[in-house]
């Protein structure tokens, strides 16, 4: 089982960039399908344990990125349907969670652990790859047109979606536990959302390419994410966390993250920082609109509006 250390440390690694030394692993799609349908026949701690070693040898094994990213959906399906299940041990609770029920929530935390380890490396892969054809001089322009640029910002836009919204998740169950969001998580989102901006994959239509249900953007994921800190949710009962979970995609449809203030908003991330949004005051380290700070702002208004509109039919 991977915890929060161990998952820190394999981010921090400077691991090469080039694929994975080779391994053992069967890479057939049907294979792996027929894998992932006999998966619930067996016990959670078995289906566990074959998650586990799945994701690891997916990771590593030297295949091509994007035959790795289809894999990643046929175990990621798996993944999901038995975390729904490990779930039903304490997401209903309504006191705190004893030892018992602490112990699942550490294991559908390690599986979301795992499956971002795996999209960790296909997404420094693709991003060394386009800065590196960015940086190629002009007279290569052809050159460049030709190569699949295209394609590597496709599989760098899916990786840094699903990286995402397992880090939505895994915010989802320390809220579930009452736990203030660790800050390391916070600085991953922001360095996944800042790099996503750079490289122009923020606004790519990734439901074109693999099956979404909460955004089709990583702009819309984060705009979700943003939005549940704000919530302040651990105030809340956990049957009221979960039904705001839920709400997430309708009401941050009403939510503007800009790079440029729209009014005199004082919501603000540093997309440079640990930090989660931030209300502006005289105390903040930092003054968001000062250029040379990478920030974007968050527009309430809008969901404000909403919030009363739908408040005033009830």
């Amino acid at each position: 089982m991977v915890n929060l250390s161990t998952f820190q440390q394999y981010l921090t690694t400077n691991a090469p960039l080039s694929q994975p030394l080779p391994r053992s692993f069967n890479s057939d799609e049907q294979h792996l399908r027929k894998w992932a349908a006999l998966l619930p026949l067996q016990t959670e701690t078995q289906q566990i344990e074959q998650l586990e070693q799945v994701l690891t040898e997916l990771r590593t094994a030297n295949i091509d990125d994007r035959q790795r990213l289809t894999l990643f959906n046929i175990v990621l399906d798996a993944a999901n349907q038995l975390i729904a299940l490990l779930r039903q041990h304490y997401i209903y609770e309504t006191q705190a969670f004893n030892a018992y029920q602490l112990d699942y929530v550490a294991q559908v935390k390690s599986l979301y652990y795992l499956m971002i380890m795996g999209y960790d490396g296909v997404i420094k892969r693709e991003t060394a790859f386009l800065t590196d054809n960015e940086s190629q001089s002009t007279t290569n322009l052809w050159q460049r047109y030709f190569t699949n640029d295209k394609s590597s910002s496709i599989t760098l836009a899916i990786a840094t979606y699903q990286t995402l919204l397992m880090y939505q998740k895994l915010l989802f169950e320390e809220a579930l536990c009452y736990q203030k969001p660790t800050a390391s998580l916070w600085s991953n989102i922001n360095q996944l959302y800042y790099m996503a901006c750079q490289q122009r994959t923020v606004d790519i239509d990734v439901s074109a390419y693999i099956t979404t249900h909460c955004a089709d953007t990583i702009h819309q994921l984060y705009a979700q994410l943003c939005l549940h800190s704000l919530l302040n949710v651990r105030a809340m009962r956990r049957a009221n966390i979960l039904m705001v979970q839920r709400l997430l995609l309708e009401w941050s449809e009403h939510l503007i993250i800009t790079v440029e203030p729209q009014t005199e908003t004082k919501v603000f991330v540093n997309l440079n920082s640990d930090s989660a949004p931030t209300y502006l005051t005289a105390h903040c380290a930092i003054n968001p609109y000062d250029a040379h700070h990478d920030c974007v702002f968050i527009e309430l208004a809008a969901l404000v509006t909403h919030l009363k509109s739908r408040r005033d039919k009830l």
